[in-house]
């Protein structure tokens, strides 16, 4: 039955393998008290901003796990710097991209303040009558070992940002300047997430909103000065 679902899965996209992936989300800080602010610099812009987003999705297959619940964790003020760079001089080409996972110790650290906090949550109370249990490949009890699985298993949350981040006008870095204009090109300005020097504290889609917005008050002005 299950070679059927997966079929039907990647002929119409339908099926019991759809799911609607992740519908609730919480966020938490790591507490000021915590030894990580020993070593490190607090990322977050203030002290109500979240450095952890947490998220649950409900599903399961017959008759192999069944029922499950899955736990995500997003670092929402990532210190890890990826990198992307041409293929080739064909524009059409796809580039090189190295998202940098985790070349940041604190990134790797908060992943597990967040791995700590979904344990407290499934300890609730109201799991009680249910009968859950950790699957059966996460390092309980070492600690290099959850170093490791955190490492294989890390992906993006879809939000990644700053391949063209913006900087000060004159600044010898960043791409485009406060005006989302191309440095050293004319007639050209970029208007998406990847001005954005640093992933905002949530998803990205409302700041790309807020770029857009003022992007156009931008051009608007700039043809009205013509």
């Amino acid at each position: 039955m299950q070679s059927q679902w997966l079929a039907e899965w990647n002929a119409n996209r339908t099926g019991p393998l759809t799911g609607i992936g992740v519908n609730t989300l919480g966020w938490l800080r790591i507490p000021d008290n915590s030894s990580i602010w020993d070593d490190y610099k607090d990322p977050s812009s203030g002290k109500n901003t979240p450095h952890i987003e947490l998220g649950w999705e409900g599903g399961g297959l017959y008759p192999l796990p069944g029922s499950t619940i899955r736990g995500v964790i997003i670092p929402l003020q990532p210190e890890s710097r990826g990198s992307i760079w041409l293929k080739s001089s064909d524009p059409f080409d796809d580039p090189f991209i190295d998202f940098g996972f985790l070349n940041s110790e604190l990134d790797l650290l908060t992943i597990k303040e967040g791995i700590n906090a979904l344990k407290r949550f499934f300890a609730a109370p109201a799991w009680k009558d249910y009968q859950l249990s950790i699957q059966s490949d996460f390092p309980e009890d070492d600690e290099a070992g959850l170093d490791e699985y955190i490492r294989n298993v890390t992906d993006h949350a879809a939000h990644p940002v700053g391949t063209a981040s913006m900087s000060a006008k004159g600044a010898k870095n960043g791409v485009v300047d406060p005006d989302l204009k191309l440095k050293k090109a004319a007639g050209l300005r970029v208007v998406d997430a990847s001005v954005m020097p640093y992933i905002p504290a949530g998803h990205t889609q409302a700041a790309v909103y807020a770029i857009a917005e003022r992007a156009a008050d931008l051009i608007k002005a700039s043809w009205e000065r013509q």
